[in-house]
């Protein structure tokens, strides 16, 4: 599941907390403390955009600032939705509102620049200069995340391209109840599938790693992970294999 990291979570806590020992207020003088002026705007390069923390899966709010020429969308309009591809210089942004497989999504033209404005509060806010002439501001929502939903195994095994042979890795995440199992919680299988998953039989994976899982009883999936539960209650994230 694409969430915030433990990293990033620490850092963003951590500054908002300390943030008046690293920034200075909007307008105020330098005083020498080598602290870093809030509002002002830093044009961002590749590698600044990677580690912005606005990738595939994440929460944002768009707010379409300016336009250069008319547009169905008009300024001040607000969005809020999932990151949906890489978000990098040069190519377009997609937003969608709750799940990887919604058909209805919001495009933004190619990414010209992109700049960092840093708040009084120590958070960031970017903003976007595209090809259409519009600007656009993304305020990032890391306590957003996507929802788990109900899902077949058919729909697991097509989005994941998985059949009879297919390299496969489960890992153990969880088991409901805290039961009892033979597999661990943090346990990983590989191997190659036995037969093609379906609901109410178990997952066997051949190979000196492998190892088998009880029948299968629900699928879930939250963005690009997806999650089975067995008869024993055992919940297993399953990945295709490198």
């Amino acid at each position: 599941m694409s969430s915030e990291s433990i990293a990033d979570s620490f850092a963003r806590d951590y500054i908002t907390k300390h943030k008046d020992e690293y920034f200075l207020p909007t307008g105020a003088e330098d005083d020498g403390s080598g602290r870093i002026k809030t509002g002002e705007k830093i044009l961002m390069d590749d590698e600044e955009v990677f580690l912005s923390g606005i990738r595939d899966g994440r929460n944002i709010t768009l707010t379409k600032t300016a336009s250069s020429r008319e547009s169905k969308t008009p300024v001040g309009s607000t969005v809020t939705g999932f990151v949906c591809g890489q978000f990098e210089l040069g190519k377009n942004l997609e937003l969608v509102k709750e799940d990887i497989a919604d058909q209805n999504r919001l495009r933004i033209p190619d990414i010209q620049s992109i700049e960092r404005q840093l708040l009084p509060d120590g958070k960031n806010r970017f903003i976007l200069n595209v090809s259409s002439g519009s600007t656009f501001e993304i305020t990032p929502n890391p306590n957003i995340r996507p929802k788990p939903i109900l899902s077949s195994v058919e729909e697991m095994n097509a989005a994941l391209n998985l059949g009879a042979g297919s390299e496969t890795v489960l890992m153990k995440r969880d088991i409901i109840g805290g039961g009892s199992s033979d597999v661990v919680i943090g346990k990983t299988i590989v191997g190659e599938l036995q037969n093609t998953p379906r609901h109410g039989a178990g997952i066997t994976l051949r190979g000196p790693n492998g190892g088998n899982t009880t029948p299968i009883e629900e699928v879930r999936h939250a963005w690009r992970t997806w999650l089975f539960r067995t008869s024993s209650g055992s919940i297993y994230e399953i990945m295709p294999g490198l």
